[in-house]
């Protein structure tokens, strides 16, 4: 999508933090609607990190931050999101780590026969 969601969440506070890098674009604002629709929170924009951890895709012309982790916020617990800089995934694109705990939900066990 080439989103570039920004700093400011204005308007969107449910779903992302105010902790990204740069300006809106168009695209932003539309993966901004469409995570409110979905209750996804994008959760690379919760933690306070320098603007080089935010960093997720850098070339010789831009460094901006256009790869998000998204969730919803029910069932999981977000412990920290960041980007390692020194770790390319993809060319021009950094390494996104998310460190999470997830829920389980325990059925509980039938009743057998016993015999």
């Amino acid at each position: 999508m080439n989103a570039h969601i920004g700093r400011d969440n204005g308007g969107y506070g449910e779903v992302m933090g105010g902790y990204g890098i740069g300006q809106r674009n168009e695209e932003g604002e539309q993966m901004l609607q469409l995570c409110q629709l979905h209750n996804l929170r994008i959760w690379n924009t919760w933690f306070m990190k320098r603007e080089e951890h935010l960093i997720t895709f850098k070339n010789g012309y831009a460094a901006t931050q256009i790869d998000y982790m998204l969730a919803r916020g029910k069932g999981v617990w977000v412990q920290n999101c960041k980007v390692i800089p020194e770790v390319e995934c993809i060319t021009q694109h950094r390494l996104l780590c998310v460190d999470l705990v997830l829920k389980m939900m325990m059925r509980p066990k039938k009743k057998g026969k016993r015999g």
